[in-house]
């Protein structure tokens, strides 16, 4: 071969290289990102979605079949795929955030339908695996389950640690309690609560983990007991059917995603009323707040979007864009 095949060969390959490169160049942005970025974990779509706060797509990240829920690790973002109607996955996929681009992808169950995961203070991830009723312990490079837990009182759906770091909750699907686990000595109870806790998240600043309870509409505020596997249950009334809920980084409000009368409301956390709502034409599910307080970011799985929202002082929100994002968002995930 002469030396001028030979460079317009290695020339044609780079470029081949470059266009085959997921993240930021498959996206066809590339823009510089303009505070936090928002990923998106879109099921139907096998991708992890990347996106500014002026509502343009950065990236477009492979990730397996079905993902369904984000955490992050120091500089490694972890999705959880958990499968598409007919096709299993009950796979990790490790993603590089700053440069958009996925690392590699591992199953690590025989088709559990990993539905969350969040990570403890000591790197570990925790996994809820749906299909079995109970939740993977895997240390890093979270590779391959170290234990597991049972939580055999539902589906589970949703993870918060507590303050300690060592008492953490499940959330259920198709279930009236909540679960609570010592991930130390791994063991697990249950509370009796009056309906589906499906969504929880912890409140910043305090020892409270809040629940949303469906379809009857109450929120549920636990607070673990000192040195006990146990949690004393405030119940506030809500709205019919409340999904997703999220908290400002200093713990002030929380925001429902309340499906029945299609709005998104802001609750003062410290009087438990609403102090600010945004009317939706569709129903809205999960929920996420920016580590700056300052944006969330909700989904409309029936429209296939996302939509994010400024946060002034005093809890109000108002629309900035709705993104189609052509699928519905499992979970949203700020950096």
């Amino acid at each position: 071969m002469d030396r001028t095949r030979r460079v317009a060969l290695a020339a044609a390959t780079v470029l081949f290289l470059v266009l085959a490169v997921p993240g930021p160049l498959a996206a066809g942005k590339g823009k510089p990102a303009k505070g936090p970025i928002l990923f998106a974990a879109v099921i139907e779509q096998n991708e992890v979605q990347a996106w500014n706060t002026d509502g343009e797509l950065l990236a477009r990240i492979p990730a397996g079949v079905g993902p369904r829920a984000l955490a992050l690790w120091k500089d490694t973002l972890v999705v959880a795929n958990r499968g598409l109607d007919r096709a299993p996955s009950s796979s990790l996929t490790i993603i590089d955030p700053d440069r958009m681009t996925p690392v590699k992808t591992r199953y690590i169950c025989e088709n559990c339908a990993p539905r969350d995961i969040t990570f403890d203070r000591e790197g570990n991830l925790w996994v809820t695996a749906q299909a079995h009723k109970a939740l993977l312990l895997l240390p890093p490079p979270w590779d391959d389950p170290a234990a597991t837990v049972l939580v055999s009182w539902g589906w589970p759906c949703d993870l918060a640690f507590a303050a300690d770091g060592r008492r953490l909750f499940v959330g259920f699907r198709a279930s009236d309690e909540i679960g609570l686990v010592d991930t130390v000595e791994k063991r697990s109870v249950s509370i009796q609560l009056l309906d589906v806790p499906e969504h929880v998240a912890r409140r910043p600043g305090t020892n409270q983990v809040w629940a949303t309870i469906s379809p009857r509409g109450r929120l549920a505020i636990l607070t673990p007991k000192k040195d006990a596997l146990d949690a004393t249950v405030e119940m506030v009334k809500a709205v019919v059917f409340p999904k997703g809920l999220a908290f400002t980084p200093d713990g002030k409000y929380v925001f429902v995603a309340a499906a029945g009368p299609m709005k998104l409301l802001a609750y003062d956390a410290d009087t438990r009323k609403v102090v600010a709502e945004l009317p939706l034409d569709e129903e809205p599910e999960a929920v996420a707040i920016s580590p700056d307080g300052k944006y969330l970011a909700f989904s409309i799985p029936r429209r296939k979007q996302a939509g994010i929202a400024t946060i002034g002082k005093d809890g109000s929100l108002v629309l900035q864009h709705l993104i189609d994002v052509g699928g519905r968002v499992g979970e949203f995930l700020w950096r």
